[in-house]
């Protein structure tokens, strides 16, 4: 597949849990038709400039596939992990940023990017 990758902004609550779902479709001729992940490797990854702060996957079992024709791919942030993303010195760095790469027979493609947005965080975690 051949295509640009959809740039999604995502607002995480620091101190919270939030659970990204990204779904995957394609369009020909007019008709959309969802594209299953199953037997893809789905990698969520956290970037701060070129340095990694998460990264998770449906082989270590932290992305999961949901949805009726399997096409969407769902990760949790932990309360702690957003903890941390707020830790991170941001300066000259562009800015925390979000992927989902989906891998398949050894091609990698981004399907869906975005800037990390942190709000709040006045809570106490439990």
């Amino acid at each position: 597949m051949s295509f640009t990758p959809a740039n999604v902004p995502q607002t995480l609550w620091i101190g919270n849990h939030t659970t990204i779902i990204r779904g995957f479709k394609t369009t020909n001729a007019g008709v959309v038709t969802a594209i299953s992940l199953i037997g893809k490797v789905v990698f969520f990854t956290v970037y701060n400039g070129s340095a990694k702060l998460i990264e998770k996957s449906t082989t270590a079992g932290s992305v999961t596939i949901q949805g009726v024709d399997n096409e969407r791919a769902a990760v949790t942030i932990t309360p702690s992990e957003t903890r941390t993303l707020a830790a991170v010195d941001l300066t000259d760095s562009g800015g925390l940023v979000y992927e989902f790469e989906i891998r398949t027979a050894g091609v990698q493609e981004t399907w869906c990017f975005g800037k990390l947005k942190l709000r709040g965080g006045a809570n106490v975690d439990a």
